[in-house]
């Protein structure tokens, strides 16, 4: 991921420069030097990638005080060049840590480790795993072949073939009280070919409410990217759509209240 680190101090910070270099080499493992050398061959693939000179140099040629600082009129390519390049929100919190980058959303639980190390080795070597599994009905054992986890809607979701359903479901993994492994590798486990939801691709429209005369409002338009007509269109898996869509049945209600519990402002 180094190099992929690199390219994404130059997409958020428009430079690769000693405020850079300094959590690189602690995130990395890395020395100065080696650091220095990650650096030439990162802008020397970038430069060759654009076709020219996308960095500012000093008289002589050289990176601008052995750094790399993105002209103003460079534009890198829109997919990514590396590798691995980490997320906005991984970088903010690696390169400017918690003095100046604060992250804050209410979280589910973070399932049981024990749990994800047994479906993780389960996915990579192909084994059908018993799991018991809390649903809002109660509790049930499942024989299943698991193979991807998903992270959607602020849940981890492993999904899977359900061998006593005969089809494919998915499963919160903080509702799985316990899981072991039934089988040998392969022996009677259900591949993710067979998944025609998760291969299938299909439409998420995302779409501006409008205000009362509507009108598209910038600022809703701005914070989802949406284009002219206040619409954004994504592709994502099937499997996933339901999880993506703001559309609650009627007489749906959250199971939980949130309460601002402060005397100042309460």
């Amino acid at each position: 991921m180094s190099f992929g680190w690199i390219e994404a101090s130059l997409r958020y910070a428009g430079r690769f420069s000693v405020r850079e270099k300094v959590p690189y080499q602690e995130i990395f493992g890395v020395s100065e030097a080696t650091t220095s050398r990650h650096q030439a061959r990162a802008g020397e693939i970038i430069e060759n990638l654009c076709g020219g000179n996308v960095f500012e140099r000093s008289p002589t040629g050289r990176f601008l005080r052995g750094q790399l600082f993105l002209e103003k009129d460079a534009a890198l390519p829109e997919t990514h060049i590396f590798d691995r390049v980490p997320s906005m929100e991984r970088w903010l919190e690696d390169a400017l840590g918690e003095r100046h980058y604060g992250s804050f959303e209410v979280t589910r639980a973070a399932p049981d480790p024990h749990v994800l190390r047994v479906l993780i080795r389960a996915i990579q070597d192909r084994h059908v795993v018993m799991i018991r599994y809390q649903s809002r009905s109660g509790e049930s054992e499942r024989a299943l072949s698991p193979y991807v986890l998903v992270r959607v809607a602020g849940r981890l979701h492993v999904r899977g073939y359900d061998h006593a359903k005969n089809e494919t479901r998915d499963f919160v993994l903080t509702r799985i009280l316990r899981v072991r492994m039934v089988s040998e590798p392969e022996d009677t486990f259900v591949s993710q070919e067979n998944d025609k939801e998760w291969q299938r691709r299909v439409r998420v429209i995302i779409r501006d409410k409008c205000d009362d005369q509507g009108r598209v409002r910038p600022g809703v338009q701005r914070d989802y990217g949406l284009d002219e007509s206040g619409t954004r269109v994504l592709q994502v898996r099937k499997a996933v759509a339901p999880y993506l869509v703001d559309d609650r049945k009627e007489g749906f209600e959250s199971p939980v209240v949130i309460i601002n519990d402060d005397p100042e402002t309460g």
